[in-house]
């Protein structure tokens, strides 16, 4: 062949393409091909560090945090067995465990992407128990101290960021009693020996919005149920004009279940 025709015909200094053994198989991809498929993180993406060295410090800090006992409600996926209606309320699951095993897989691709998913943990917290329930306190500590260890990346002990916002936990819970110091000169006869009195705040009481917050998950509830194409039949009220029903087969059946019962 002259060499100006291999010039016309490129095809013909490339490899040889693979087929399968069978008509419809598959080709198995290469290492080599997956990792040019993979996203690269761009500079600034992962803070001052890499990906890898933040996938691994923020691995341990997660593994630390998981020795808490603060962090038991949030290790694993909610058991829907035990919790059915969970799926029906929460958009987003997530807990540590999931987000460790995406860390381990490098599923992130920036590491404001891995905050915004831990952010869900005290997201859904709120959104399936009540405000004020211990364990939406015990997600909201378990996001900050994670957010606040992810954020800090020259910080390599997880605990210590915990110990500090558990102590501004208590502090706060803690301004809830007073303690005054009486003055002598202000009481009458038997008091003036100064005695510490402690003056116990009133209980607050829960706010119209709290009281009424179960009517807003029914409002959600139902219009999730109204979405799906199951509800069609039972949307609006039968029209017995054109399903014209005996009223008294209701009243039959109604006087039958009291005697099955």
């Amino acid at each position: 062949m002259h060499p100006s025709h291999s010039l016309s015909f490129p095809f013909l200094l490339s490899p040889a393409a693979a087929y399968p053994d069978e008509v419809g198989a598959g080709v198995p991809v290469t290492s080599e091909e997956l990792a040019s498929l993979l996203y690269k993180p761009q500079e600034g993406e992962w803070g001052s560090h890499s990906r890898d060295e933040e996938c691994v410090r923020v691995l341990r800090g997660i593994d630390q945090l998981l020795s808490l006992e603060i962090s038991n409600p949030f290790a694993v996926p909610v058991d829907l067995s035990a919790y059915p209606l969970y799926c029906t309320v929460v958009a987003y699951p997530t807990d540590l465990t999931t987000i460790r095993r995406r860390l381990e897989n490098r599923f992130y691709r920036r590491i404001s992407a891995l905050m915004w998913e831990v952010r869900y943990i005290e997201h859904n917290a709120r959104t399936f128990n009540e405000p004020e329930s211990p364990i939406v306190k015990a997600a909201k500590i378990v996001t900050d101290v994670l957010l606040h260890y992810i954020g800090d990346q020259s910080c390599t002990d997880i605990l210590e960021i915990y110990n500090k916002v558990k102590a501004e936990d208590l502090s706060s819970t803690e301004e809830e009693e007073q303690v005054a110091e009486v003055s002598p000169d202000s009481e009458g006869p038997g008091t003036s020996s100064g005695k510490r009195v402690v003056k116990r705040q009133m209980k607050r009481q829960p706010s119209k919005g709290c009281v009424d917050s179960w009517k807003n998950h029914c409002k959600q509830l139902l219009s999730l149920i109204y979405e799906r194409e199951d509800s069609e039949p039972f949307r609006q009220p039968v029209d017995l004009f054109s399903y014209p029903v005996s009223f008294a087969f209701f009243s039959e059946f109604g006087r039958a279940g009291k005697t099955t019962a």
